[in-house]
């Protein structure tokens, strides 16, 4: 566990990366900033560095390699906190020697007035685990107690032991073996879909900012598309932050379009309409 000061703490909050994190944090779980800024902060200082001290942190903050090595931290953190939020938690039960699978309370879920629905965050393993749900027939034809084992396990509603967890492991990796010329096809099926869907979303926003109207008109309308696709919405804010962009109040993008900062809202349509053209030849292709 390391304790920091409170000017490098200061800058550690203050820095891009790890802005950048608590926005993408804020948003997923539907929390507020102070409240995802505590959360990676904690992890981060608490868990990612506890076998560090003030001045090896210091040192290393200050060398632009180390730096970015310390700022994946950042990241990785802020990923722990997700886990714990969407994922539940898991333990070993010592005295049954099972692997015990839950998610919060229906009590714990109120307390922390998060939403009961859990949004989805369409990362890669997300989109990975969305795919393989939807052909578990596809993978175990002829197995359909794997696909019950697979769907309970998901879905946090049975607990197996470790030695079950770990043949059914090793049995999806054989079955994937050998299907895998069959499912690479799926996924990229599959990935496609994700592509078509952000390109209706991006030629909504193009055509909206090529129409003839003014721009409060147009604001308008750009704040009825970002209610209507909110995660998607906030996945590209995140991406165009991580591409080098600087949007000085990326929340208010997305929660208040109509009075965000004019120039955070010209990068972000200029990102958008690359995005768009970029999307657009790659599909067309």
């Amino acid at each position: 566990m390391v304790r920091l000061s409170e000017d490098i703490a200061k800058e550690i909050i203050n820095s891009r990366c790890f802005i950048t994190n608590v926005h993408q944090l804020a948003n997923r779980l539907h929390i507020s900033d102070e409240d995802a800024r505590n959360d990676i902060y904690y992890q981060f200082t608490q868990k990612r560095l506890k076998d560090m001290t003030e001045d090896e942190f210091i040192e290393k903050w200050n060398d632009e390699h180390e730096r970015k090595v310390l700022e994946w931290k950042i990241t990785y953190s802020r990923q722990d906190v997700q886990h714990q939020y969407y994922s539940g938690y898991e333990r070993e039960d010592d005295k049954k020697g099972r692997l015990m699978v839950g998610v919060p309370t229906l009590e714990e879920i109120r307390a922390k007035n998060e939403p009961t629905a859990i949004p989805l965050i369409k990362d890669d393993e997300t989109k990975l685990l969305e795919f393989v749900m939807e052909h578990l027939e596809e993978i175990f034809p002829n197995s359909p107690k794997k696909i019950e084992m697979i769907t309970n396990i998901v879905n946090h509603t049975k607990v197996y032991t470790r030695k079950q967890i770990t043949n059914l492991l090793s049995d999806i990796r054989k079955a994937c073996r050998r299907k895998r010329a069959m499912l690479d096809q799926m996924y990229n099926t599959f990935i496609q879909q994700d592509d078509i869907q952000l390109l209706e979303l991006l030629t909504c926003i193009h055509e909206n900012e090529k129409r003839d109207a003014t721009i409060y008109q147009k604001d308008l309308r750009m704040t009825v598309i970002i209610d209507k696709s909110e995660d998607m919405i906030s996945d590209l804010i995140d991406e165009c932050i991580q591409s080098g962009c600087w949007i000085d109040n990326p929340r208010q993008l997305q929660k208040n379009w109509m009075h965000a900062d004019v120039t955070d809202k010209i990068i972000f349509i200029k990102f958008l309409d690359d995005k768009y053209n970029e999307l657009s030849n790659k599909l067309g292709d």
